[in-house]
């Protein structure tokens, strides 16, 4: 027990610590693209906590939805990073990234059972704006195929760890956990507002 609750206090403090700002990988010239990709998720708190998230609520349903909740946010993420980097605008994304993480982190402390299709729905709006934000920022000297394929590749791992840590996770560590996120999604918000 002790060992979880130092290691919940080191996450806490670490996320306030983080600046959102880390997600904009675009000053780093002549990067590869898949190499990119792959970073891209890790450097961002909003992008981190969201698809580790998606992963853990997943988890934490069961069934069918272990998979298809990542795999919707997937699939939409992919689409949406296109869109980005094609420059169509969705006025304050930021916000709604924010938003979603606040909105994983709600979910878990509420324990509520979601239905699949539900779920779904959901992860493929969160992954959507997600992914949108990725082709935002998506240096403009980089592949933008190898990019996606890097993000998406570093998102499935996200999930597959969140799923993953939902089975060894009890009911007062989901708890904590969960307010933790909403906790950090309410700082970014706060940022960017």
């Amino acid at each position: 027990m002790f060992k979880f609750k130092t290691a919940g206090c080191a996450f806490i403090m670490i996320c306030f610590v983080l600046s959102p700002a880390l997600a904009h990988i675009s000053d780093i010239a002549h990067q590869h693209g898949f190499t990119a990709g792959v970073i891209h998720p890790l450097i961002g708190l909003d992008h981190l906590l969201g698809m580790l998230g998606i992963g853990l609520c997943a988890g934490f349903v069961g069934g069918s939805a272990r998979w298809s909740w990542p795999l919707s946010f997937v699939g939409f993420a992919g689409q949406a990073a296109y869109i980005g980097h094609a420059g169509y605008e969705i006025p304050a994304f930021e916000i709604l990234i924010a938003a979603s993480v606040i909105l994983i982190g709600l979910l878990l402390v509420s324990k509520k059972q979601i239905p699949t299709l539900t779920g779904i729905v959901m992860s493929s709006g969160i992954g959507f704006v997600h992914g949108y934000a990725h082709g935002v920022e998506m240096p403009q000297d980089v592949g933008m195929a190898t990019f996606i394929l890097g993000f998406l590749l570093t998102t499935i791992l996200l999930h597959g760890l969140g799923v993953l840590l939902s089975f060894q996770l009890k009911t007062a560590s989901r708890t904590l956990l969960g307010g933790s996120i909403a906790a950090v999604g309410a700082y970014l918000l706060f940022l960017t507002v």
